[in-house]
């Protein structure tokens, strides 16, 4: 029993994953019936629930899916336990009837019934079962926990019946089942065979010579990598008689042409002149117009013979006394980063009188340029000189990215042959080397629309055919899937497939690297990733690790800034897990990122929107909790800093929070937290309080004080200078709520500098300054700091 033409037209425009060739085994493991159902109900149907594969415990598990899914849509008539039991085994046709069934169900459409030409009468004995058949047959259609007992007497039967056909047709038969007629007859005399053996015409093949083309970078790279040049491989193409590019490279090196770099180790090795000429040209203008700029070109010693970059390197090895500042580093990087165009346009075009039909050629200038940066990515010291290393870092994206856009079909294969390989090392001991190294990679990706491009799908592939290492592997993908703009369908399967599995793993690092897919997955599809918050939340308790716990909330803080409607119970979990993780018991490190995140969500794009307003609220109050729990130091750190910085025990930097909160929205959540205070005192209580600034703590006027500072420098940026210019009238309300406790603050040894500095920002760019300067309590501290002789007051010593 076979589909219909009908029906085959319908799945063939579906758009499958692959095409239907044998029915009954391709539709046995569920994955494209759930495929199909896909199509049609896409918001009900995850893909990525379901396994493509041939073991029996999956096909259950996915046609387990499959009936819940149809109970759902109230479509259980579509199939029962048995007919998915005959569909898992590939009963005949069993999952043709399931196929007719669903396209009628889908389409409403009835699938049209093929009349068969009527079967003979007696099948010719050739055709008929055997009892092997008969047996095999009936094994195959017993339940799975059917007894031994029951097999045996369900294959006796069998045997029974097939043994009185037999005998029937014995009797009806007889001449096919006698002796004498499987005897031969011959059918006429023998023909006399000749004595004389026939002549064979003898063939004359001439040998000729194949010279083979090594278009293999693995070959290349190996070639290259070898300790020993001068031994070719047992697969190189130099053990064929004509002499190749390997060969040709090989005499170069006895000529002098290669020699040891001295800075990449033992397997490096520096390329014949006449295939990176050009190439190198470039790298040592850069090298030289940057140290000009920097005024040390006379640090650069050169050896007899000694290309600049070369020289350059080994004075960043430490090889030499003679050292360059980090400086000019930077500053020749810059000069390789505005010229790279020109190093990639010296990469993949021709050099005049060079075969550039080998592979090698290309290779090689590519593997010139990927030597210098190797060298300086393993050799820099990130924490001695991180700006060296982020410069070193952007200059070969910038070749990268620039090789993809001139030969977008060679830039991942070369860097996947010739630049991880030398970074694996040191990506394998630092998380910080596997983002430089991936954010290359990117780079080398570039736009996946190009018409040359790699899909991204196929180039995760090939990384991980590249890594062939689990563990790196999962690091690599979460520092790619923060780097995407864009995830297609497959690619989101992988990424959350990837981001479950991991945060099972045992090791810590690996499950922090998993839960740092979750925000970028939720920026780019918040509907389906949001499904990856509850395995998320299980991590807050079982996974105490800073760097885990930082990850929880800024997946938290990217599901709350989602603008996705229908995702409030996800909404109200984040809130409760980032209230866990930057509570007062959590790590200070993952509080200071929680305020820097709390602090852009005050600040929404669409500000005049009710649910944006709501947003910015509550993440202001959550912020002014946190600043209160916070030590005195880690809260002048985090409010006092103007650049991002990286916090001890965290490796990812924190943006400062007073750049991204909304100053007006942190400082009405200042005066509701201060007013919940006092209504939750009783009177008792504020009788035997010491505390004279008890309602406001330090905490709270610093924070307040740098609310007010930040929001006269942006009014200042934008409208005009001090002293003409007045803040927005919400100020006023502010003050006259938080007036009693300000003048409080100021008596308090502790609060007076950021009281002050509150009162100062208001007097000056408000219209409160005649009600500030006429206050009584004013007045007093003023004249306890500045008495007079008449006035009999000594001078207080606090003030």
């Amino acid at each position: 029993m076979s589909l219909s033409r009908e029906v085959l037209r319908w799945i063939q425009s579906l758009d499958l994953a692959y095409s239907v060739k044998n029915v009954k085994r391709d539709f046995s493991n569920g994955f494209l019936a759930a495929e199909i159902f896909s199509r049609y109900y896409d918001k009900d149907v995850q893909m990525h629930s379901f396994d493509n594969g041939n073991g029996v415990r999956v096909k259950k598990d996915n046609w387990q899916q499959l009936e819940k899914l149809f109970k759902k849509l109230g479509l259980q008539d579509l199939s029962d336990a048995d007919e998915i039991q005959k569909i898992i085994y590939c009963g005949d046709g069993a999952a043709v009837a399931f196929v007719n069934k669903a396209y009628e169900s889908l389409t409403n459409r009835k699938v049209q019934i093929v009349k068969k030409p009527a079967a003979l009468a007696s099948l010719p004995p050739f055709a008929k079962d055997t009892a092997g058949s008969l047996v095999r047959n009936a094994t195959a259609r017993l339940p799975e926990d059917a007894d031994i007992k029951s097999t045996q007497n369900n294959v006796l039967e069998k045997l029974e019946e097939h043994e009185r056909t037999l005998q029937e047709e014995r009797g009806l038969d007889p001449e096919r089942f006698s002796n004498t007629s499987r005897v031969r007859r011959a059918r006429g005399s023998p023909k006399a065979v000749s004595r004389k053996a026939p002549e064979v015409p003898a063939v004359c093949v001439k040998s000729i010579r194949v010279k083979q083309v090594d278009r293999s970078m693995a070959q290349i790279r190996s070639f290259l990598n070898s300790s020993d040049a001068s031994a070719p491989s047992a697969e190189s193409p130099s053990s064929s008689k004509e002499p190749g590019r390997s060969q040709q490279l090989q005499a170069g090196a006895k000529e002098g042409g290669m020699k040891p770099s001295g800075w990449g180790g033992a397997e490096s090795r520096v390329l014949d002149q006449t295939h990176a000429s050009d190439t190198l040209k470039v790298l040592n203008q850069c090298v030289a117009q940057g140290l000009s700029k920097a005024g040390e070109s006379e640090k650069l010693s050169l050896l007899p013979g000694e290309a600049p970059i070369h020289a350059l390197l080994a004075q960043v090895t430490r090889k030499r006394e003679d050292q360059v500042s980090d400086a000019s580093l930077v500053q020749v990087l810059s000069e390789v980063q505005r010229q790279a165009g020109s190093i990639v346009h010296s990469i993949v075009m021709a050099s005049p009188g060079a075969d550039e039909a080998d592979a090698v050629g290309l290779s090689g200038r590519y593997w010139v340029v990927s030597d210098v940066f190797c060298v300086l990515l393993n050799e820099l010291d990130k924490e001695a000189a991180p700006e060296t290393h982020a410069k070193a870092v952007h200059a070969f994206e910038s070749i990268g990215a620039e090789l993809s856009l001139q030969d977008a079909s060679v830039a991942v294969p070369l860097f996947l042959d010739f630049t991880l390989p030398r970074l694996r090392s040191r990506m394998e001991s630092s998380m910080l080397d596997v983002r430089a190294a991936m954010r290359v990679f990117s780079a080398h990706v570039g736009d996946a629309s190009a018409p040359s491009a790699t899909p991204r799908l196929a180039t995760v592939r090939m990384l991980q055919g590249a890594l062939d290492h689990a563990d790196l592997f999962l690091q690599c993908l979460s520092v790619m899937c923060g780097l995407e703009n864009e995830i297609g369908e497959d690619l989101l399967d992988l990424y959350m497939d990837y981001a479950i599995a991991g945060m099972s793993r045992p090791k810590q690092i690996l499950r922090a690297a998993a839960v740092s897919m979750v925000p970028s997955l939720i920026r780019l599809h918040p509907k389906i990733a949001s499904r990856l918050l509850e395995r998320v939340r299980s991590l807050v308790w079982t996974d105490t690790s800073a760097e885990t716990q930082a990850h929880i909330a800024l997946a938290c803080t990217a599901l709350l800034r989602a603008d996705f409607e229908g995702l409030e119970d996800e909404r109200s979990a984040a809130w409760e897990t980032l209230a866990i993780t930057s509570g007062p018991r959590a790590e200070v490190t993952v509080r200071q990122l929680a305020i820097a995140e709390l602090a852009e969500l005050t600040n929404p794009s669409e500000p005049r929107t009710t649910a944006a307003s709501d947003l910015g609220t509550a993440a202001a109050r959550m912020l002014v909790d946190i600043v209160a729990d916070l030590p005195d130091d880690a809260r002048a750190r985090t409010l006092v800093s103007d650049a991002d910085f990286i916090p001890s025990g965290l490796r990812m930097s924190i943006r400062p929070p007073a750049r991204l909160w909304s100053s007006l929205t942190i400082a009405k959540a200042i005066v509701s937290k201060v007013q919940n205070r006092e209504e939750d005192e009783t009177a008792a209580e504020k009788e035997i309080s010491d505390d004279p600034a008890e309602n406001m703590s330090l905490a709270l006027v610093h924070l307040l004080a740098t609310a007010v500072a930040k929001e006269v420098e942006l009014t200042h940026e934008t409208e005009g200078e001090t002293g003409s210019v007045l803040l927005r009238e919400e100020y006023v309300e502010i003050y006259n709520d938080l007036k009693d406790h300000l003048f409080v603050a100021v008596c308090d040894v502790d609060c007076v500098d950021f009281a002050l500095d509150v009162l100062r920002g208001l007097i000056l760019n408000s219209s409160l300054q005649a009600d500030i300067l006429r206050e009584p309590r004013l007045q007093g501290i003023l004249r306890l700091l500045f008495p007079t002789a008449s006035s009999g007051i000594v001078a207080d010593k606090y003030c």
